[in-house]
């Protein structure tokens, strides 16, 4: 036994012959169906994501997860709204100015993160801020209200796949006139 494994190990695995197997292809066409968001016409598509570090929210307590940056934005400590450049131009949207999102769901109050990369005609937002089942106040009184995109979503499943519906419904943004800068630690980009 032990020399057929180091034989094996110096061979590079086991190997042996294998019968083919016929496969006939069954591809039939099909035409992608634009989704059918809810919300106003004219509002930007929410695009809501899990984030990588708190996933769903299950990891926002984590106090050495909020000091690490965001991989894209590099934002830390706070939830934010990715906003395209193009809109934010048009909305008159610079980085830090406080937005008020909504939906036919729910509405949020996030700062603005101006996105070179996002597609026009969107808006991002990680979930997992400021996720209510498990905040807890440290050191002073917390802002109780959840800062998760999951408030702008209907509470149903995607048709198609069975899952919760993330890309569901448009959202209008409305400047509050207020600013709240993301401490961002590479500003490099």
């Amino acid at each position: 036994m032990k020399g057929q494994l180091e034989a094996a190990l110096r061979r590079g695995g086991l190997f042996g012959e294998v019968a083919p197997v016929a496969v006939t292809a069954k591809v039939t066409a099909g035409e992608p169906a634009p989704a059918k968001l809810e919300g106003d016409a004219g509002g930007l598509t929410l695009l809501a994501y899990p984030s990588l570090r708190f996933y769903d929210g299950r990891s926002a307590v984590s106090s050495w997860l909020q000091e690490a940056p965001d991989s894209i934005t590099q934002a830390v400590w706070d939830a934010w709204v990715e906003v395209p450049e193009e809109t934010a131009k048009k909305l008159g949207v610079a980085q830090g100015d406080m937005l008020a999102v909504k939906s036919p769901h729910g509405g949020l109050e996030l700062p603005a993160y101006i996105s070179p990369t996002l597609h026009p005609g969107t808006v991002a937002i990680p979930l997992g801020h400021r996720y209510s089942p498990y905040q807890r106040p440290r050191y002073v009184a917390a802002d109780r209200r959840s800062l998760n995109p999951m408030a702008l979503l209907p509470a149903t499943a995607d048709a198609t796949s069975g899952g919760l519906a993330f890309m569901a419904v448009k959202v209008t943004l409305t400047k509050l006139g207020t600013r709240r800068p993301l401490a961002v630690l590479q500003a490099t980009h």
